[in-house]
């Protein structure tokens, strides 16, 4: 995939402006694919646990522990999360490989604490994926759909200039998906003594303060719901 992503770049869009400053499209998309990853994976590995324990039928079973639900998808999702992580380092060793310049490993290592450190509104997004697909017993599609809509529109292959001035507003400002990519592409541009970056960061701290009690009170609702029910074994579609 990165390989043809060079040879798309170097044919027909090899260097473009963003924000005042040159940079190679191959460079642009390659540090969006590291720093993208992260938050896709925190969702797409929560909902992938959920859906081993329905086509297992283990997931009644889990409901009888002493510990809640969100605590168990937590630990269970932490088993697919680590192999992400570890594409993630494989990701930025290659993009280190062949852009040096433009991702600085001292830098990614501090992204990597700041990645860290909101992957809790990522996690709180996949325990409303979670919550979603038990309320409703399907959903995977919708949610893949939404993830994947989710990194393009924030700026992982095309810069959200592209799009309708209110639209990239709008995204820039309130998606956590934009403001963690445009804060990882600004450190790697400027640093972090950059005086903007403040807002950014106190914007995904709020969405961490409003999602994570949201997601929580969302699955427990989801549990009472399928308990009140009765359901058992369904598999989401």
């Amino acid at each position: 995939m990165l390989l043809v992503l060079w040879y798309t770049s170097k044919a027909f869009v090899p260097t473009f402006e963003l924000s005042g400053k040159k940079i190679g499209y191959f460079e642009f998309v390659i540090i969006g694919e590291i720093f993208i990853l992260a938050p896709l994976s925190a969702i797409h590995c929560y909902t992938k646990t959920l859906r081993v324990l329905l086509i297992e039928k283990m997931f009644d079973h889990f409901l009888l522990l002493n510990k809640p639900l969100y605590f168990n998808l937590f630990v269970l999702h932490l088993g697919p999360f680590a192999i992400e992580f570890m594409r993630w380092i494989i990701l930025v060793v290659i993009g280190y490989i062949m852009v040096p310049d433009s991702i600085p490993l001292l830098q990614c290592l501090s992204l990597l604490a700041m990645q860290l450190a909101v992957l809790p509104i990522f996690w709180a997004l996949g325990q409303i994926a979670c919550a979603f697909i038990i309320r409703f017993g399907r959903g995977q599609n919708i949610i893949t759909v939404f993830m994947t809509i989710s990194a393009i529109l924030s700026g992982v292959y095309f810069p959200t200039q592209v799009l309708p001035v209110e639209l990239s507003s709008f995204f820039d400002r309130f998606s956590p998906f934009n403001l963690t990519l445009n804060l990882s592409r600004e450190v790697l541009s400027s640093g972090w003594r950059n005086a903007d970056l403040m807002t950014p960061l106190l914007s995904l701290l709020l969405w961490a303060l409003v999602l994570v009690p949201l997601s929580i009170c969302l699955l427990n609702y989801s549990v009472h719901a399928y308990r009140k029910q009765g359901r058992c074994g369904y598999l989401p579609q």
